[in-house]
C-alpha cells in the first residue's frame, strides 16, 4: 500500500512538472515576446505567422529562405523592394513590430496611436 501511494505521488509530481514546463515555454498575449534575435524569438515568429505550405513543408526556421519568406509574409519591403538587409538588426526590429505589434525596445504598442 505504501509503495502504491509513493508511486501516485511520483506520477502526480511528474504531471505537474510537465504542465509547468509547457506553460513556461508558450508565449501568451499577456507575456513579453522572446528576446529579439534569439532562437526562441525565431521559433515564436514561426509559430505566429507560419511560412509552411498546406502540407506542412517549408524552409528551416532561421534559414535564408525562411527569412525571405517571413519578409514577404509580413511585408518588410516596399513595392520597389526597398527595406532593411535580411536578418539585420533593422530587419529584426521591423519583423518584431509587425508580428508582435509592439516596439522591441520599449515594448509599447506598435504602431503608436495617433492623436
Amino acid at each position: 500500500m505504501r509503495e502504491s501511494v509513493g508511486m501516485i505521488v511520483i506520477v502526480i509530481g511528474l504531471v505537474l512538472v510537465m504542465i509547468a514546463a509547457g506553460c513556461a515555454s508558450n508565449h501568451t498575449a499577456n507575456s513579453e515576446p522572446p528576446k529579439l534575435g534569439t532562437k526562441a524569438w525565431y521559433l515564436e515568429i514561426e509559430r505566429k505567422i507560419s511560412v509552411v505550405d498546406k502540407d506542412g513543408h517549408g524552409p528551416d526556421t532561421g534559414s535564408t529562405e525562411w527569412l525571405e519568406a517571413v519578409s514577404r509574409k509580413v511585408k518588410v519591403y516596399d513595392d520597389q523592394g526597398h527595406g532593411p538587409d535580411l536578418d539585420s538588426g533593422e530587419w529584426k526590429h521591423c519583423v518584431h513590430r509587425k508580428v508582435f505589434k509592439e516596439d522591441p525596445i520599449t515594448h509599447k504598442k506598435w504602431p503608436p496611436e495617433q492623436n
